[in-house]
């Protein structure tokens, strides 16, 4: 294996790379290095075979994302063969090139609405009027994790989603009047929430929201109407008449710690322990591994300690089976203190064409 050329992939982008290895029907490898990400794209006589990172599923993948990628360095190195295991894929590098111009293109207009991921976002607040809103799971999940304020990397690290398909989400937001933005602070609390499933579903509340005047930037085209701050209070709901289709009421409920971290109960079930295979993963050595569930119920939800070492508590009193909750009990796990509200009630309908 021989390095053949190595140098700054800001300088010289991946849609050059591609065409200079294909044309010169090299076989090797080329390595990329950005911040904590590393990818390698596989040429055989010129053409591209393979490509893999810690940063996408498959091939193409792949390259689609370097594209995107801010800088870093690269180096080629000749004669290094697939290894044993992989199979060859055939990739066609024009249309490969093609589609990743298209999305750097669209990324550098992303970076224009957020060229600082330090930027505060929070939930509009004092909501003045009242209006009919639906949502997508990934906007419910967003505007949940934001609670009470959260900078734009927290967000981001939190979803574990790349800033390609976060920051359109989070510009319909900003547009609809949902949240807005802020300058830094000095030092911003951390958070630790957990993801709401995406189901495919669509979510539709009537909550209280305030309108603000949206940024100067691109709109996405038939960007939908979008939910207010998550209040941990009851909204009034849409009547079936009003939305439409086949609807199914859902209760929704959180817990909250004393730190303020929110984790959204949306899901049937909810094991909940020190072990980071819960759904809720407590890190504190006064919980045990699996120290409780909460299930929800035709009633609501319901909580049973699972056998741990220092009890459930509700309201102060251990329980000894299930326990149905009530809006604004105390929960404490160990040393542990969390307070159950039901968030919302919403209907949700599947999602048509």
């Amino acid at each position: 294996m021989q390095v053949i050329l190595q140098g700054s992939f800001g300088h010289f982008p991946l849609d050059q790379l591609l065409t200079f290895f294909s044309t010169f029907t090299h076989t090797g490898a080329l390595e990329i290095l950005c911040d904590d990400r590393r990818g390698r794209v596989f040429f055989q006589d010129g053409a591209v075979i393979h490509a893999e990172s810690s940063a996408a599923p498959d091939a193409h993948a792949v390259l689609d994302d370097m594209f995107v990628w801010p800088g870093g360095t690269f180096s080629f190195s000749a004669g290094v063969v697939l290894p044993e295991g992989i199979a060859r894929a055939t990739i066609d590098i024009d249309a490969v090139i093609q589609a990743g111009l298209a999305r750097a293109a669209e990324w550098r207009s992303l970076m224009t609405l957020y060229p600082s991921e330090d930027v505060i976002l929070r939930v509009i607040e004092n909501p003045e009027s009242e209006a009919q809103i639906s949502l997508t799971g990934d906007e419910f999940r967003i505007l949940m994790k934001i609670g009470a304020q959260r900078t734009l990397r927290q967000l981001r690290n939190d979803l574990n989603r790349p800033a390609a398909e976060l920051y359109p989400l989070v510009h319909r937001l900003e547009t609809s009047g949902l949240i807005a933005r802020e300058e830094p602070q000095e030092s911003i609390q951390t958070l630790r929430n957990f993801d709401l499933p995406d189901n495919g579903a669509q979510t539709t509340v009537v909550p209280r929201i305030t309108r603000v005047p949206p940024p100067t930037a691109p709109q996405p085209d038939a960007a939908p109407a979008l939910p207010q701050e998550p209040e941990l209070t009851q909204p009034k709901l849409a009547a079936p008449s009003e939305i439409g289709g086949p609807e199914t009421e859902l209760l929704v409920g959180s817990l909250t710690l004393a730190n303020g971290s929110v984790f959204p109960l949306v899901d049937p079930s909810y094991e909940i322990g020190r072990d980071v295979k819960n759904d809720i993963a407590i890190h504190d050595a006064s919980v045990s591994s699996q120290h409780a569930r909460i299930v929800r119920d035709q009633h609501g939800f319901v909580i049973e300690d699972t056998k741990s070492r220092n009890g459930t508590y509700v309201n102060g009193e251990k329980i000894t089976g299930p326990r149905t909750l009530a809006d604004a009990d105390v929960v404490r796990l160990g040393k542990i203190v969390m307070t159950f509200h039901v968030a919302r009630k919403v209907i949700t309908r599947e999602r048509t064409n």
